[in-house]
């Protein structure tokens, strides 16, 4: 697949995707699905357009760009296009983006939305997209369980710990990388030893608590549980993630992993003793390995 930023331009005619695409969720399936269908009508290649940053700054995404450019290859796009959001472009109008579009994304098809917006102050409406020089394809409005599909929607259901309810939107595990960081060791003292990562910078954090999880290794899927949360039982003052890997007992410090989140089990509880927060931790491994077991939706 090919990756594009900006400056480059795109010499193939294309069927160009618009979006933000934060969570290529199931939505956005929907929208590559349909460029899909017209590249193949009239021989065009596929190019998903999206921007390097969130043009929100104040948002967290759902993927870093990394996960983006993994998913387009998952599925089957030819290419994605990164733009930065500059001052420059943030002022282009409606009509100078539609240039745009034509110049140097050599758009022949253009897939969007119903509810797409662009140009300066968002002015710009699908309907201006329209008897442009290109064919619009426009999709429909995608709900779930009598909700609209958006990458808003998956974030809050994230931060409010409905991990299963996301999952559903996305049409895959929300997941998350890190590098573990030598720990405080007090897992492996209560009997199960923990993986430790910081908090992903500009990834939206589920909220604290205990989840089942899926941890991989050096690509190996191992089952786990995940706490996030600033540990009151030992009044720790900053979020950590720490995820117990069933069954596994490799060296991982310095190692990245990947955790997906399946499911929210509890919420954070300060315990009076060790002792209570071993027998709690007993139970959460319990729950997480019923759930694990019984889920094979999302699994690998």
């Amino acid at each position: 697949m090919i990756v594009y930023k900006s400056g480059d331009r795109i010499k193939a005619p294309s069927a160009v995707m618009l979006g933000m695409f934060d969570g290529l969720h199931i939505g956005h399936k929907k929208l590559i699905e349909a460029a899909k269908d017209a590249a193949a009508e009239k021989n065009l290649k596929t190019v998903l357009y999206t921007f390097s940053s969130n043009p929100k700054a104040d948002k967290v995404s759902v993927i870093t760009n990394a996960r983006k450019i993994q998913l387009c290859c998952e599925f089957n796009v030819d290419s994605i296009f990164f733009e930065d959001f500059t001052d420059d472009f943030k002022r282009k109008t409606p009509a100078e983006f539609i240039d745009y579009l034509k110049s140097e994304l050599n758009a022949a098809v253009v897939v969007t939305g119903f509810d797409y917006r662009f140009g300066f102050k968002h002015e710009g409406t699908v309907s201006d997209l329209k008897n442009c020089g290109f064919d619009l394809v426009v999709v429909p409005e995608v709900t779930f369980g009598g909700e609209k599909v958006s990458s808003s929607a998956i974030r809050q259901y994230i931060e409010n710990g409905e991990i299963a309810k996301a999952n559903a939107m996305l049409g895959y595990p929300f997941s998350f990388c890190g590098t573990v960081l030598k720990g405080r060791s007090v897992g492996r003292k209560l009997g199960f030893r923990t993986a430790n990562i910081e908090p992903p910078k500009g990834i939206v954090i589920p909220k604290d608590g205990v989840y089942a999880s899926r941890t991989y290794v050096g690509g190996k899927c191992c089952n786990s549980v995940t706490n996030i949360g600033r540990n009151p039982t030992f009044n720790l003052n900053k979020t950590t993630i720490e995820t117990h890997i069933f069954g596994f007992d490799g060296e991982v410090y310095g190692k990245k992993i990947e955790i997906e989140f399946v499911e929210f089990l509890r919420g954070e509880i300060k315990f009076s003793s060790k002792e209570e927060l071993s027998a709690q931790i007993a139970h959460d491994v319990k729950a997480a390995k019923e759930i694990l077991e019984a889920d094979d939706v999302y699994k690998g």
